[in-house]
This record gives structure tokens, sequence and C-alpha cells, in this order.
């Protein structure tokens, strides 16, 4: 298979003169040649650094077999069928969504292929984007409770003169152990709410060790969700939030670092160069790509035996050096956010848009401008806070059930080619575009 080679018009300087160019995608060589150990791929690493206060953000770019290295040791990937997957490398170059094995057999159909994977592939990116937006909110909503409830502690820390725990102390300054072990108290304490109480947690198991391992769960959903939240909001105008670009140098090899060269050679093809139309918006593209990773964290429970003989629990989080953990699972491909989608965010927005970019006689990818609607996060008025978790929990199976959001059906144990909740169930939530 290679990639496809299109001739396109091209618009000179001079209005409305077309000038025909021979306009390519890749550099003519076949997929099996471009997904070797030697093509790089860049990948986005963010780590809370409390020691400097900041969020460290790192775009690491170098050949794929360089990600095999032991400075990253194990990822662990949200897809269920990528669970044996235990390296970087196993994630590159990304598949984008991906249809259920048996689906994934009829692709050889071209009637198949014509009729309904496209445009049902199509359907399946724009409800996982949708899916992450509702997640990012449902996110920000809870932890907005959890800092409110802090409230009367930080009132005795201003008289104190001690600083307080805020948005600033907890997420910015990078301090996401002592996050994660406050949320989870948090959660725990509003398990079983009163009347007055919000309810973030439905249908939890009386079985303690159930319930604890969905705490943690939860809390892990949050951090991703405040992540991909923050990636939303800088995504237009600049790569900004990057805080360095780490690029592998071979020292026995004379070729280039591949940001210092113009044009795509077999090895570059899968990277977005500054060159790149989707330079800018770097991060949310490899976010939909599956290429962001944050450090793995793993809760730790502790009980305490105090003077007067009770026990008391302590929940900590740690950080694990050399293991990272996917933001969000694959939504687009490698090769749709270098070559297909220029990916912009329309910030308080319901309606997204696709353009087609107009070529100048300097060739420049992509070849399409994305507008992805962000609108306001909603009150609890306006979607309550369960139905945004439902919607971005929603399972890619249905069981044949309308509550269930499921998005593939099956008959009589097999898949069919019906398709359902392409679009969430609460108006307010959009459908994005893809």
């Amino acid at each position: 298979m290679v990639f496809i080679r299109r001739n396109l018009p091209c618009y000179s300087e001079k209005e409305n003169e077309v000038v025909q160019t021979k306009q390519s995608v890749g550099v003519g060589v076949t997929l099996k040649e471009i997904c070797n150990d030697q093509t790089w791929f860049q990948v986005l690493f963010i780590e809370a650094d409390p020691g400097k206060k900041q969020i460290s953000q790192t775009l690491e770019t170098r050949p794929k077999g360089k990600f095999a290295e032991e400075e990253f040791e194990e990822v662990f990937i949200h897809n269920p069928e990528d669970s044996q997957a235990k390296l970087i490398t196993h994630c590159l170059p990304s598949q984008g969504v991906k249809f259920p094995k048996e689906l994934q057999e009829d692709l050889s159909d071209p009637l198949y292929l014509a009729n309904y994977y496209a445009t049902a592939r199509t359907l399946f990116q724009t409800r996982k984007i949708s899916q992450l937006i509702a997640q990012s909110w449902w996110a920000y909503r809870i932890y907005q409770d959890f800092l409110e409830s802090l409230e009367p502690q930080n009132l005795e820390r201003r008289k104190q003169g001690e600083p307080q725990k805020d948005d600033e102390y907890y997420y910015h300054n990078g301090n996401w152990e002592e996050l994660l072990a406050d949320l989870d108290k948090f959660l725990l304490d509003n398990s079983h709410p009163s009347s007055e109480q919000k309810i973030y947690i439905e249908n939890l198991k009386k079985d303690i060790d159930t319930h604890e391992d969905k705490i943690r769960q939860i809390v892990f959903d949050i951090l991703d969700g405040l992540i991909a939240r923050e990636i939303f909001l800088t995504a237009n105008g600049s790569p900004r939030g990057i805080t360095k670009i780490n690029t592998w140098h071979d020292k026995n090899s004379d070729k280039p670092d591949p940001y210092s060269t113009s044009g795509s050679s077999p090895e570059t093809t899968m990277l977005i160069l500054p060159s790149n139309r989707s330079w800018t918006g770097i991060r949310l593209a490899l976010l939909f790509a599956g290429q962001v990773f944050r450090k793995k964290y793993i809760r730790k429970k502790y009980f305490i035996k105090k003077d007067d003989d009770k026990v008391e629990s302590k929940v900590e989080y740690v950080v694990q050096d050399k293991y990272y953990e996917q933001i969000c699972q694959p939504i687009m491909s490698t090769e749709e956010i270098v070559s297909h989608y220029a990916i912009e965010l329309a910030i308080e927005s319901f309606h997204g848009q696709i353009d087609e970019i107009p070529m100048g006689l300097g060739f420049d990818l992509p070849y399409l401008k994305v507008k992805i609607p962000y609108p306001p996060i909603p009150t609890e008025e306006q979607v309550k806070i369960n139905n945004l978790k439902k919607w971005f929990n929603a399972p890619d199976d249905s069981n044949g059930e309308s509550e269930d959001l499921g998005f593939f059906v099956k008959k009589n144990g097999k898949y069919t080619t019906t398709i359902q909740h392409p679009t969430p169930p609460y108006p307010y939530i959009p459908i994005s575009t893809s």
C-alpha cells in the first residue's frame, strides 16, 4: 500500500489564477517502509514538577526504535484490546479509533469499505472527541466542587499567613500526588451523601475493595480530564505549553536535526514540523492520536495505630518514574494529524466546521482545517454531572439496550452494520467535527 498522490489546483499570488501543480501526500514509499524503527515520531510527555512549581511538557522526537530505551520503561494504554502493549513503540504510528476485531476482518470487502466503514469510522471519531470534551467538563466540575470544599480550611490558612490550597497550588504548581490523595478523600467522603450533598458516584457496591478501586479510577479520570481541558483551552495560536523539545541525535550520523530541515523524507513523514499547518495545534493533534502521556501514579493505603489504640487509614498516591499512562485512547491516526487535518478549537462555540485549505505554490500540509466546538462548561441545570460521566464512559459495544449508549450493535452474537448513539443524548454536549 502506498500513499495517495493527488493533482490539485494551486492558487498563485495573482487573484483567481489557477496553476496546475503536482501535489502529493507522503514521499512515495510503502506503509511498511515508514512504520519501521527508523521512522521518527513525536510524543508529548506531561509531568508534574512540584520542586519547580510547574508542569513540564516535553515534546520527545526520536526514531520509533529509540522509544524502547530504558527511560521509557513501560506504558499503560487505554484501549483494552491493546492491554498487552507495554512499550510506546507499540503505539506508533497511531491507528486512530479501532473497530472490534470481528468488524476489522471485513476490511478486505470493497462493499463493506465503501458502504459502511468510512462513514462509521468518521462518526466513531466525532463521538470519541465529544466524549473527551464531556470528560474534561465532568473533571473540571468535580475539581471546582473539591476546591470549594477547602474554603473553610483556606480561610484559616489565610489567617495564619500560610499558602492556600487552590488551583494554582494543586494543578499548576505540580502538586499532583497531593491532589490525587485529597481528591480520593473528598470522593470517599461524598460516596454516601446526604440529601444536601452532590452525588458523584452512583451504584457503588458495598464491598470496600471494589468501592475503593472505583474511587481510584475516578481520581485518574479527573486528572486526565483536567490535562485534556488545559490542552483544549490552549490549542490555538502557537505550540504554547511545550516547555522543552528533546530531539534524539545519533553521534555517528551526519543527518541534520529534522526540525532544521524543510520538506519531507521517508524517516520524517510522520512528524508535524514547524512548516506544517498543524504545528500551532500540535499538542491537541498528538492528544487525538493518543501520543500524549503522563507519569503513572499508584495508590497506597496505610493503617496507622494511634495512641488510643484506634486504627486510622491513610491514602497516598506515589509517582512511578519510567512508567507512563496514555491520557486518552487514540481517535485519529498519526497520518491524519500530519497530512489530513489541521485542528483548531472553536472556543465557546457549539458548531464544528471543516474547510478545504487553498494550496499555495509552496506546498504545506494538511489539506483540511477542522474547527472543533468547545462550548462553555454546562451547569448542573444544563447537563447533570452524572450524565456527563455516563456519556464519556459509554461503551463502544451496545448490549441492545438504549440506556447503555453503545455504538456498535450486535444481532445473534454478530456485529451488524447498524450503529447507535453517534451523538450524545444530552443536547448541550456537541458532536464534534472530523
